[in-house]
């Protein structure tokens, strides 16, 4: 029973060796001698014999050997590879993503905002502008990453999102990737107010003194009306006997008519001249009396309208209404 066990475990320690002394062939290190009971040595020889084979029919990529007969082969230098049986250094090419002389002495990646997809001595490229990248050893075009909406870069090889500018306040941009200022769409007449890097028209707010939808069509408020606000609201009438220039932007616009009066600063009320005075421009003046031994019927007269009194009266300066051919004075009397 001993003696069983004991060959159990002679057998168990050969299959460990050997597998061990196949493996560091794999290896390069060829293992020449081998401390095998001589019974296990005729096996030995032959499962190392085709294990020699098989590693010598295998194609390795990536390794050259110069020298004939040679029992190991170089690897090629960092970041670049050989065909399978290379027999010098100069068959060592720079993988994608990296660029250098073929045959060395070193390959190095493509740095970060570059991309190279070929296998060679070629130079990495660029990002194209409007682009970047922030990795090293990218190997296609695609992994460049496009400036969002709303922004574009005039540098090609950018390397971080920072490098990509925004569209200023008053323009938009709905696409990724632009390269130029110029691909930043105006807002619509009469509208802006949008914030820096808008990716919509609808961001475009129309200004004071407009009205309309967002991101549409902004109509100037017309004369005698004004608003303050800007984007989607109406345009507010200016007070009676008031009126304002087109476009305007605040009650105080709204300035009194040719035959109406009100205050300096604007934006009513303006009321209308009384009879016996008259007003002919427009703005904050007060209206004009008529002369002495004139009179006027008209309120809110817009020109000297006052009429010469009848022939031996007079009514200073004082209004004057004549009806029924009789003439009131101030003093109340005939």
């Amino acid at each position: 029973m001993q003696a069983r066990s004991q060959r159990r475990l002679g057998h168990i320690r050969v299959t460990s060796v050997l597998l061990v002394s196949i493996k560091n062939v794999e290896r390069n290190t060829c293992v020449v001698t081998c401390h095998f009971p001589r019974i296990w040595q005729p096996l030995a020889r032959l499962l190392f014999d085709m294990r020699s084979r098989f590693l010598k029919n295998k194609k390795i990529t990536g390794t050259y050997s110069a020298t004939m007969g040679a029992t190991t082969c170089a690897a090629c230098p960092a970041y670049s590879t050989a065909p399978p049986e290379s027999s010098a250094a100069t068959a060592c090419t720079c993988i994608a993503g990296s660029s250098g002389l073929n045959g060395g002495p070193t390959c190095n990646l493509c740095v970060e905002g570059k991309h190279q997809a070929n296998i060679g001595s070629e130079v990495c490229d660029d990002c194209v502008a409007g682009k970047w990248l922030a990795d090293s050893g990218r190997s296609d075009s695609a992994d460049c990453i496009a400036c969002g909406r709303g922004k574009y870069s005039i540098q090609a090889g950018a390397i971080s999102e920072g490098t990509c500018d925004v569209c200023a306040s008053g323009k938009y941009l709905d696409s990724e990737g632009n390269d130029a200022e110029s691909d930043c769409d105006h807002c619509p007449a009469n509208s802006g107010n949008n914030p820096a890097a808008s990716t919509a028209s609808s961001d475009c707010k129309c200004n004071s003194g407009s009205s309309g939808p967002d991101g549409g069509l902004c109509t100037e408020c017309v004369a005698g009306t004004y608003t303050a606000t800007r984007g989607n609201a109406s345009c507010q009438s200016c007070p009676a006997n008031s009126d304002s220039s087109a476009g305007s932007i605040t009650i105080t616009a709204c300035t009194c008519n040719a035959g109406s009066t009100g205050p300096v600063e604007g934006g009513g009320p303006c009321t209308q001249c009384v009879a016996g005075k008259y007003k002919i421009a427009s703005g904050d003046a007060a209206c004009s009396n008529c002369l002495p031994g004139q009179y006027s019927t008209a309120v809110g007269a817009t020109s000297d309208v006052c009429q010469g009194c009848p022939s031996n009266s007079d009514v200073g300066h004082a209004q004057r209404i004549v009806t029924g051919g009789n003439q009131l004075s101030s003093r109340g009397t005939f």
